[in-house]
Order: structure tokens, then C-alpha cells, then sequence
């Protein structure tokens, strides 16, 4: 058998037996990318290394004449995937300000558990809903996002929250109870 009839020969078994063969070969290859994995990220690394320039271009020029072409679409487009992907969403924003404001990061977007309702205000959590919009919160601030330090709150309680010390806080609140203890007792009054 020359070489190309086995070629041909096993072109042919493969595709009689593609449907038993592909799976195999997905965890096989699965199996290799995960033991090769420093490797295969620095060839990577140095194929945009050699050809960043090209890559830039084509990908800029791309992403600059798409959105160029309806801009409508595409901003409808970039929302439509945050609200599919909130959680992924919410991580790359804290990625990005865990950067800049230099302080852990640690999480992934399962860590991040997304309620129906913020805990704080209890109004309805929505994305592009102004203050009522997801926003992930540091529990504490100093250890950054972290697993166990992190939770999901309205934008609003978020800005009262990075606004207001906890004494702050504490003091308006039980002012609005005060407050509005004495407007019942002024209301049932007037009736």
C-alpha cells in the first residue's frame, strides 16, 4: 500500500466513522491542551508578539466599520449581552476598577450570585434601569474582590454605600424612622 492509498484509505475511515471518532478526538485533544497549556499560551504570546501590528488593524478596522455601519445596533447589540451575561459583566467592570484602584481580584463570574431585588432597598434589580441597575459591591473595600467580600446591590445603595461612612448611614436611617414615626403620629392626628 503506497502512501497515498493510505491516505486515501484512512480519509475514507474517517469519514464512515467521524461520529465515534470526533468525540475522541475533542477530549484527547482537551486532555493535550491542558497539560500543554504554559506552552500553548506562549506561543500565542509570541505569535501577537510578531504579528500585533496586523492583528490590531484587522481587528480595529473590524470593530470600527461594524459599529460605523449601524451604531444603533451595535450599542442594542453590547446590551443585549449584558443582560444575558450579567455576571460576566459585572466581572469585567470589577476587573478593570480592582486595576485601577489597585486592590484584589480574585473572582470569577460564578462567585457572583445576582438577587431579583436589592438587598438593601428591596426595589427590583434590572440592567439599564439607571440607579436600579445591577452593580457589584466590596463588602468590605480594602480586601477587593474576593470570594465571600463581594455581593450584588442596586447602583443606588451602591453610591450611598462608597458615598456615606457606616455612622452615615446608621444616622440617616434612623432619622427617616424618626421622621416618619412623627409624620404617622401628625397624620393620625389631622384624621
Amino acid at each position: 500500500m503506497t502512501k497515498r492509498d493510505r491516505a486515501e484509505y484512512y480519509k475514507q475511515y474517517y469519514q464512515k466513522n467521524k461520529d465515534s471518532i470526533k468525540p475522541k478526538q475533542q477530549e484527547m485533544s482537551k486532555i493535550w491542551r491542558a497539560k500543554n497549556k504554559e506552552e500553548l499560551s506562549e506561543k500565542g504570546k509570541k505569535y501577537y508578539a510578531e504579528n500585533k501590528d496586523r492583528i490590531l488593524e484587522r481587528t480595529g478596522k473590524n470593530s470600527y466599520e461594524k459599529y460605523h455601519q449601524d451604531p444603533s445596533a451595535a450599542i442594542q447589540k453590547q446590551q443585549e449581552w449584558k443582560r444575558n451575561n450579567i455576571e460576566r459583566y459585572l466581572v469585567q467592570s470589577a476587573r478593570a476598577r480592582a486595576k485601577k484602584q489597585g486592590v484584589p481580584f480574585e473572582i470569577t463570574h460564578t462567585d457572583i450570585v445576582v438577587p431579583l431585588r436589592c438587598p438593601y432597598l428591596d426595589i427590583e434589580l434590572s440592567p439599564f434601569s439607571g440607579w436600579s441597575t445591577q452593580s457589584l459591591d466590596k463588602i468590605v473595600p480594602e480586601l477587593g474582590y474576593v470570594k465571600g467580600n463581594i455581593q450584588v446591590i442596586s447602583t443606588l445603595a451602591n453610591t450611598m454605600k462608597n458615598q456615606a461612612s457606616i455612622e452615615q448611614l446608621l444616622t440617616f436611617a434612623h432619622s427617616v424612622i424618626r421622621l416618619h414615626e412623627s409624620q404617622t403620629e401628625v397624620e393620625q392626628d389631622v384624621l
